[in-house]
């Protein structure tokens, strides 16, 4: 299953190391935002767009991340060109292009058990300190794989309060939220205990 949730990774960049999508991940975001010229953000926009059509994510799910990506970045975009320049606005949504496009072709790309393989082996000189490494590696991992759901979630409770005529009452719909997701919080601590799983064993 991939971060993103929808499935095995099946795209050409599912091939590839996750420590390799990662730092691309962070020397692309770190190179946008030191760059201010608009042709190397061009290109970085349009990189990072390439590897998401590259990562597999296909039908429905890809739908609702474009249409997201879309809506977030207009929206900066014209608050960006209504308050500053039209120059900075276009600067700002290419920055965010490149780095929203990557990430979720990064996120789709990987899966769950490889990101937290990368984490130990990343913080593994650190357990010799008394660091958690598997502790840690487990929370990220699984706040990560779980963002998805979380949003799912929230999609299904709201359009059955909306269905109930329970419309602008945000209460109505964070409450069974909040329910859900504790039980899946503690479904999965009970799959842990019942595997035995020891974080501070396994970190050793």
């Amino acid at each position: 299953m991939s971060l993103l949730g929808t499935g095995r990774p099946a795209g050409p960049l599912a091939r590839v190391p996750a420590a390799v999508l990662v730092v691309a991940l962070a020397v692309l975001g770190l190179t946008t935002y030191l760059v201010d010229d608009v042709g190397v953000l061009a290109g970085s926009a349009l990189a990072g767009l390439l590897a998401l059509g590259l990562s597999g994510l296909r039908g429905r799910a890809a739908v609702r991340a474009v249409v997201g990506l879309i809506i977030f970045v207009g929206v900066v975009v014209l608050v960006t060109a209504l308050t500053d320049t039209a120059a900075h606005a276009l600067a700002h949504g290419l920055r965010l292009v490149a780095v929203l496009a990557f990430a979720l072709a990064v996120t789709s790309s990987t899966t769950s058990t490889a990101l937290l393989d990368l984490i130990d082996r990343g913080l593994a000189p650190f357990a010799r300190f008394g660091l958690p490494v598997r502790r840690i590696g487990l929370a990220v991992t699984l706040t990560v794989r779980f963002v998805p759901e979380i949003r799912a979630r929230y999609l299904e409770v709201r359009e059955a309060q909306y269905a109930r005529g329970l419309h602008n009452r945000p209460v109505a719909v964070l409450i069974p939220l909040l329910v859900r997701t504790f039980t899946d919080a503690e479904d999965i601590a009970a799959a842990l205990d019942a595997r035995c799983w020891d974080a501070d064993q396994a970190s050793r």
